[in-house]
């Protein structure tokens, strides 16, 4: 196993490349992460950043997305959708990345598939 060590230069020249690719927006996405509640209590969590520029630049993608145990995860799923376009009103999409198994659950959410790996839902107006 090798070692690796981080001097100060090493770790400044690292600060200044992550800063520069934000700058560039160069795969690396800003992302936002808000707390899920219910009647106070946290619930879960969403994490949105600005999606890939082929999708317009009115779309948002949620890049995670996770309910608390025991939690009504389809109700608390449309509450959030809600919010986010709130919080966004310049927003009209939102996609996801949902694994096999939570593709139910956006659909159920009105979430459309846009190809194999993505899904998108709409704002309501």
């Amino acid at each position: 196993m090798n070692n690796v060590i981080i001097n100060d230069k090493t770790m400044e020249n690292t600060i200044d490349l992550i800063k520069r690719l934000i700058r560039e927006n160069i795969g690396v996405k800003p992302s936002m992460t808000f707390n899920i509640k219910e009647k106070g209590d946290k619930v879960g969590r969403v994490v949105v950043s600005q999606a890939d520029k082929t999708f317009g630049r009115d779309t948002l993608e949620i890049t995670n997305i996770h309910f608390n145990k025991g939690v009504i995860n389809l109700e608390i799923g449309k509450k959030t959708l809600i919010a986010i376009f709130k919080a966004y009103p310049d927003i009209n999409r939102v996609v996801i990345q949902p694994q096999p198994e939570s593709r139910d659950f956006w659909f159920k959410l009105d979430a459309q598939r846009i190809n194999d790996d993505y899904m998108i839902v709409f704002r309501a107006h």
